[in-house]
């Protein structure tokens, strides 16, 4: 996954491509990557931290209570291999979209 990553970043960087396409690309990409991955975040976190993280008010709510989220869905393992999973089909898509854009 790592190395796809890096290929990828090495041809946005090396394209002729303007800045601002670059980071509106780099945003595209950033998007995808969370909207895909959160699901499987979430269907592995166990339920009784869902239900804490649910019953906070939404002003209590920080960056540390979706990181408990995160720690809690990963301790098996099991998201991580989906996670990785998930990750290198959409950086393969990534891949194959920049080769049809010729970039």
């Amino acid at each position: 996954m790592e190395e796809k990553l890096k290929a990828i970043i090495k041809r946005i960087e090396q394209s002729s491509l303007s800045v601002e396409e670059k980071s509106q690309l780099y945003a595209t990409i950033s998007s995808g990557l969370q909207a895909s991955i959160w699901p499987t975040i979430m269907q592995h976190v166990p339920k009784e931290k869902m239900d804490v993280i649910a019953a906070l008010p939404k002003d209590k709510l920080s960056a540390l209570e979706f990181a408990k989220l995160i720690e809690a869905s990963i301790q098996d393992g099991m998201a991580l291999a989906e996670i990785d999973d998930v990750t290198n089909k959409l950086l393969d898509e990534v891949d194959a979209a920049l080769k049809e854009e010729r970039i």
